[in-house]
């Protein structure tokens, strides 16, 4: 039973991370070649409204979410989401390759995985002393 749930937890984390990411890095590609030469790409009727289905399921989920807390759901937000659907895509991309670079440096120069967490409290100790 505990092999099944590693298999379905690796498989979600391959198609969440690694698929999503190589799909997004590889449609970037070919946006930024068909600038350079072009590709005579033809794009079906599918691919607009798969296009349309993705934004507007991004959309509807953040602005559901906004629902949900007291005077979140305003016009302002409204087209704050909409702008985050045009950045935030972007951003990611960057940072997965960072990451990426990261992990590939630690394997590559066998370095010990660190676990850095945001201190959000002071401590006891802390308080103690300034007393």
């Amino acid at each position: 039973m505990v092999n099944k749930k590693v298999f379905i937890d690796l498989f979600y984390f391959l198609f969440t991370y690694f698929l999503f990411f190589g799909g997004v890095l590889l449609s970037h590609i070919i946006f930024v070649v068909n600038f350079i030469v072009d590709l005579k790409l033809s794009i079906g009727m599918v691919s607009y409204v798969l296009l349309i289905t993705g934004f507007l399921l991004f959309v509807s989920e953040v602005c559901l979410a906004l629902s949900m807390e007291r005077n979140q759901l305003t016009i302002k937000n409204f087209w704050t989401v909409v702008f985050m659907y045009l950045t935030y895509s972007q951003m990611w991309i960057f940072l997965v390759i960072y990451s990426s670079f990261l992990e590939m440096k630690r394997i590559v120069l066998r370095q010990e995985v660190k676990w850095y967490k945001t201190q959000r409290f002071k401590s006891i100790e802390k308080q103690k002393q300034s007393v």
